[in-house]
């Protein structure tokens, strides 16, 4: 591996990440997520992340569900317990992580636990390394994921 895999991935971090609080409403999470152009937000209690939204969660496990989008928390659809990395990990660390669970977008926390942005595949293909093991991982992680039935809602542990 070359040096840009063993640092620290706190270089590569999107810094300014939107958040939502679990009792906001879908509504406005997909608000924001429209505003910010974004298709992911974190949900945190004192900047310590307890879930993860995405957009297909939103159509998903909301919409789909007939969850009313105003008057639902966002906490009824969020991935709880999510899969987050040290923002003092490092590339191969996270390209692990992220390849493991199979998702496209990784929580950075500080020793504290408190969120201190975003680790996506955007971040990693556009500023990270072009080593084979690096490119390997963004290619085994864009793979769609096969859905077993229509009904089953979405596995895994940080959205897509």
């Amino acid at each position: 591996m070359n040096a840009r895999s063993n640092t620290s991935i706190r270089e590569l971090v999107s810094p300014k990440v939107e958040i939502a609080l679990p009792d906001a409403a879908v509504a406005k999470v997909a608000l924001k997520m429209r505003t910010s152009d974004v298709g992911f937000v974190p949900v945190c209690e004192d900047r310590r992340v307890i879930g993860v939204v995405t957009d297909r969660d939103i159509v998903v496990r909301g919409i789909a569900e007939g969850k009313d989008p105003a008057a639902t928390p966002v906490s009824e659809i969020m991935t709880a317990d999510p899969v987050c990395v040290s923002v003092d990990a490092t590339l191969a660390e996270a390209l692990e992580l992220m390849r493991s669970h199979k998702i496209r977008r990784l929580p950075a926390v500080a020793v504290d636990g408190k969120i201190v942005g975003v680790l996506t595949l955007g971040d990693v293909a556009s500023r990270g390394s072009d080593e084979m093991p690096v490119q390997e991982a963004l290619a085994e992680i864009r793979r769609p994921q096969r859905v077993a039935s229509s009904s089953a809602a979405p596995e895994g542990r940080g959205g897509t």
